[in-house]
């Protein structure tokens, strides 16, 4: 079965935006078309954070939408802007080269202006490209350049900005004891500034960590710990991958009504937010959850929503797993 760790799930500007709300997204939209040149910049970034949870595909406009703007009025803060948002899409939602060579470039005019805030983002969006490419050196090599430009940033509040990305290279080195270790800084500084988005994703990583290595009573203990931060977020998203999770828990340990049971709430609100890939995820999680207790038939119809989602939505890497499954559930 999927899990799926919103890795970029905690913020940009954590000095500029309060973590355990929501915001009034047409607002923010009519600031991005119609404000002052600074009040566009700030609702892209208002709404980069809110999109990087809720709607992936929402994040691309924000990016484009003040990308053009700049280009069209001459505007550099906005076209820098845009593109460090478009990085953040591309990375996010699969073409990860062109994230990185975005983020990348918009590098050399951040350090000669001191810019240690978007220095940081930066950095951390360009080591979770390299997480996602599996090149535990780079991501761990930008990840600590994202700590180090967070550190001398007198603006930042929480000081979390490249831990989490820190933990997935430790993971991808095969540092176990070190990821945990970092994810625990991490969940020791975001507790104290109430970072409820960035703690769910904390604590839903932990308890991977510990699922992988069959450690379910913990597993489940940190999937728990997840949801409820996730609560406390008044976002949706996060609150779905956290029930996707707890289903995965209960469906490994024998539980296969609560398993069904959480996989219906994550999907429907999945489908609330139109999470696109996500929802490719929970169908494909219930055709597992079916295959698994041998209903081939039922494993086939949602595999096939999961795959034509997917291929919809040009979701490839959704598309091939779900073609892959569909031909499982055939052989049986």
């Amino acid at each position: 079965m999927k899990t799926l760790f919103p890795i970029i799930l905690f913020a940009l500007f954590t000095h500029s935006f309060c973590f355990s709300q929501s915001i009034d997204s047409k607002k923010q939209w009519e600031q991005l078309n119609k404000g002052s040149e600074s009040e566009r910049i700030e609702a892209a970034k208002k709404l980069s954070l809110y999109y990087q949870s809720e709607s992936i595909d929402s994040l691309r406009m924000v990016g484009e939408t003040l990308f053009f703007y700049g280009i069209d009025n001459h505007y550099q803060p906005a076209i820098e802007f845009g593109k460090i948002t478009l990085a953040e899409f591309y990375v996010m939602n699969g073409r990860i080269n062109d994230g990185i060579v975005m983020a990348k470039a918009t590098l050399p005019p951040l350090q000669e202006r001191g810019d240690m805030a978007l220095l940081s983002s930066v950095c951390r969006i360009i080591a979770s490209g390299y997480r996602k490419l599996e090149d535990g050196n780079s991501s761990m090599l930008w990840a600590k350049k994202a700590i180090a430009y967070n550190k001398d940033n007198t603006e930042s509040r929480d000081k979390t900005e490249g831990i989490i990305s820190l933990a997935e290279a430790y993971l991808l080195q095969n540092k176990e004891k070190l990821a945990i270790e970092s994810y625990e800084d991490y969940i020791s500084k975001a507790t104290k500034s109430k970072n409820y988005r960035g703690l769910s994703t904390a604590y839903a990583r932990l308890g991977d960590i510990y699922r992988v290595s069959e450690n379910l009573t913990l597993a489940e203990k940190f999937f728990k710990l997840s949801y409820q931060m996730a609560q406390k977020t008044n976002l949706t998203s996060p609150k779905a991958h956290a029930l996707n999770n707890l289903a995965i828990i209960y469906f490994e340990k024998g539980d296969t009504v609560n398993a069904r049971l959480h996989f219906q709430k994550a999907l429907t609100l999945r489908e609330s937010v139109n999470d696109v890939k996500s929802i490719s995820e929970s169908l494909y999680n219930l055709g597992d959850y079916h295959f698994y207790i041998e209903q081939y038939s039922k494993a086939l119809y949602w595999y096939q929503k999961s795959t034509d989602l997917a291929k919809r939505n040009s979701l490839l890497k959704e598309e091939k797993d779900g073609l892959l499954a569909m031909a499982r559930s055939t052989r049986k």
